[in-house]
């Protein structure tokens, strides 16, 4: 067999044995038995064949994995050619900036969705596979209902004819969101071809190929009006006619119709620090909000938050009149806290609801800053400033201060209560600020008897019984931000020092100012008026007021 002779020689070249000798095969060489030879043929073979079959299946598993990934990770979807992908993903790793427009960083989430999951989930316990599945496929056909909800509406559709339009529908865009993908990868072909002076064949060929396209589009439409006609009477498909007539793109009906963005609710969450720095991310979900064709029907705003420094919760506040200001309904929702920064986010919207022990209040302004002369003089540290300005300073750690200094700082402090207080008056009228603006925390039932808020409940009993009882689509936008995709960047990455309490004095800045050297001393007040902070924008020095609780009963659990 000219195979066995010429793994008998790979195997002789490896043994230093010679396979092809006259009168004798592998197994009589010296120091080889026959079970050794057959042991060296069958890797030599694995080597040969079975090797080479396994590495081609690795291959292609590993190839398949990666482009999945680029898949999910460009969120081009099942229509595009795996070409693109590569390309895409190629100019990533070359460092090419992603485009804008492929910006997945808004993220969308559909109550409805979430509810049908569970109910599927559910289902699947109770009855088995077959009825999870009817649950997921109802709700996907009511999903692609949703985007022609302006035109159908007026139909009263029974759940028969319900159905059977979703069913249509769902086909009829899944095959022109495809049809669309391929016309887009011809134009760009058509494009370099005629930019390079092509062939009047190869054009003549191309313009074939996108006059089919547009057959294709019609002989879709058409496939969809015959579904619809016969799910339909013959009434209310006359009545869909007239509408669908003025429609410009049938996939983008949405947008012709009045009523289709005046029933959805749209949720955002502010879950804020002590300096809000969740800020940046409330004001690119409202902007996206306000940039609709349509203002929705309502703005939902869970907030979770015991307040913090003045300048971030008030561009914080700022950011929820601009929704107001559009004269779009804002309703907040407390599920734990809202109080005094917290609180004046709470004051924008329309309508505050809080949950039976949420903390509410601490209508007021703190501001507090260590102060070391004393330990520096024994030290023998003498602290040199000059400033330009008669109160350009203060209060500082490194002197202490004199009465007209207090007198200075505390009349600053009240500048800001009052503007907290008026703020609080202007967008509750019915409120008793005198009563209210003292600071304190007041729990559920005894925030609501002093005009606080409007009602009790909880937020997702809120938002369900948005999507229950009155048929509203229910979205939550979470805007996330990129993460760091330098390596070297996530290495060499500086940490931020948290802010701890009033000022943003932590344990250890306290436990340095006791008992550390005069160099401790100094280090831990550079920290602590924000020296090595880049979280807070306020001057580096001067005490910083804050719209932050400091109640003991904040600290209480049950």
């Amino acid at each position: 067999d000219p195979l066995e002779q010429m793994l008998m020689q790979l195997v002789g070249r490896f043994t230093g044995a010679n396979a092809t000798s006259a009168g004798g095969t592998l197994s009589n060489q010296p120091g080889m038995d026959s079970g050794s030879g057959t042991i060296l043929v069958g890797l030599a073979g694995f080597a040969l064949i079975i090797f080479p079959i396994l590495k081609f299946i690795v291959t292609g598993i590993i190839g398949f994995f990666v482009y999945r990934f680029a898949d999910r990770r460009f969120q081009t979807g099942g229509g595009k050619k795996p070409a693109k992908l590569v390309k895409k993903l190629a100019e990533r790793f070359a460092g090419k900036p992603q485009d804008a427009l492929e910006s997945r960083q808004l993220k969308v989430t559909r109550l409805t969705d979430e509810l049908s999951a569970m109910r599927a989930s559910i289902a699947k316990g109770e009855s088995g596979g077959a009825a999870e599945k009817l649950i997921r496929e109802a709700s996907r056909r009511d999903r692609t209902l949703v985007a022609w909800r302006g035109v159908l509406g007026p139909l009263e559709l029974t759940d028969e004819e319900r159905v059977a339009v979703g069913k249509a529908l769902a086909v009829y865009a899944k095959k022109e969101m495809e049809r669309r993908e391929e016309v887009v990868d011809l134009q760009s072909s058509w494009l370099k071809g005629a930019l390079k002076g092509v062939s009047p064949l190869g054009s003549f060929y191309s313009r074939w190929r996108l006059g089919s396209e547009m057959d294709k589009q019609l002989s879709l439409e058409a496939q969809l009006f015959s579904a619809l006609r016969e799910a339909l009477p013959e009434a209310k498909f006359e009545k869909l006619s007239a509408r669908l007539v003025e429609a410009e793109d049938l996939l983008c009906i949405a947008s012709a119709s009045p009523e289709a963005s005046q029933q959805t609710v749209y949720v955002l969450s502010f879950n804020g620090d002590t300096v809000a720095s969740q800020v940046a991310q409330l004001q690119r979900e409202v902007s996206a909000i306000l940039a609709l064709p349509r203002a929705p029907e309502e703005v939902v705003i869970r907030i979770g938050s015991p307040g913090g420094t003045v300048t971030g919760y008030g561009l914080a506040a700022a950011q929820l009149m601009r929704i107001r200001d559009r004269g779009i309904k804002l309703t907040a929702c407390v599920d734990e806290v809202a109080a005094s920064g917290g609180y004046l986010m709470a004051c924008c919207a329309d309508r505050i609801l809080c949950s039976p022990f949420a903390a509410i209040g601490s209508i007021g302004v703190i501001s507090g800053v260590p102060n070391a002369a004393d330990r520096l003089e024994r030290e023998g540290v003498k602290f040199i400033e000059t400033t330009a300005g008669k109160w350009k300073r203060t209060i500082t750690p490194f002197k202490v201060p004199s009465s007209e200094d207090l007198a200075k700082a505390q009349l600053d402090l009240q500048a800001v209560y009052e503007q907290f207080s008026s703020f609080v008056k202007a967008n509750r009228p019915a409120v008793d600020v005198d009563v209210v603006a003292t600071g304190e925390v007041w729990f559920g039932q005894d925030a609501l008897n002093r005009g606080l808020v409007d009602e009790l409940g909880t937020s997702p009993e809120y938002l369900l019984s948005a999507v229950t009882s009155r048929g509203c689509e229910v979205l939550a936008l979470n805007w996330k931000e990129k993460a760091n995709e330098s390596i070297l960047g996530a290495l060499l990455g500086e940490s931020q020092p948290a802010l701890n309490g009033a000022g943003g004095y932590g344990v250890g800045s306290a436990a340095n100012l006791a008992g550390g050297t005069a160099a401790d001393v100094l280090r831990a007040l550079e920290a602590g008026l924000g020296g090595s902070s880049s979280v807070s924008n306020w001057p580096i020095g001067t005490p910083e007021p804050r719209f932050q609780a400091d109640s003991p009963l904040l600290r209480d659990a049950f």
